[in-house]
């Protein structure tokens, strides 16, 4: 063997080395300076937070409902909204809470409910439902 695939193996199994042991630091539970881990690592990098909705109505409605949000994640949130139509209904830094949807300000139809959360290392998720609102008027009835 020469001398140049000698070095060439031994360079090789130094950066591995090197790269392991970069692994390791940036893996291990390294908090930050609110006790936070670094990152939410997954596959593709880091994780987006997840987003849990409930309470929306399964049907249309008329009056005005409560929906509860949840949200899991490791690292501390910078930001969570949420809008009816585009409209912002609520901000918040917390990653459990209700908001009151104002279902009888809204025209009859459907309706987009969406929670966008951003972690503090600037990973962002959004989860849009769709709401129906009734139309509170009867509606004349054909005869004969």
């Amino acid at each position: 063997m020469s001398n140049r695939r000698i070095s060439y193996r031994r360079a090789s199994v130094a950066s591995i080395a090197l790269l392991l042991a970069l692994f390791a630091l940036s893996s291990s539970a390294v908090a930050g300076p609110d006790g936070d881990p670094p990152c939410a690592f997954g596959p593709t990098g880091c994780l987006p937070p997840e987003i849990y909705l409930s309470g929306l109505p399964v049907t249309c409605t008329v009056s005005d409902f409560t929906m509860r949000v949840r949200i899991e994640h490791p690292v501390s949130l910078k930001r969570v909204g949420v809008r009816a139509d585009g409209e912002l209904l609520r901000r918040t830094r917390r990653k459990r809470f209700s908001v009151r949807i104002p279902a009888r300000g809204l025209r009859p139809g459907l309706h987009r409910v969406r929670v966008r959360a951003v972690d503090r290392y600037g990973v962002v998720r959004e989860v849009a439902r769709r709401v129906r609102r009734c139309d509170p008027r009867p509606r004349p009835v054909a005869l004969g």
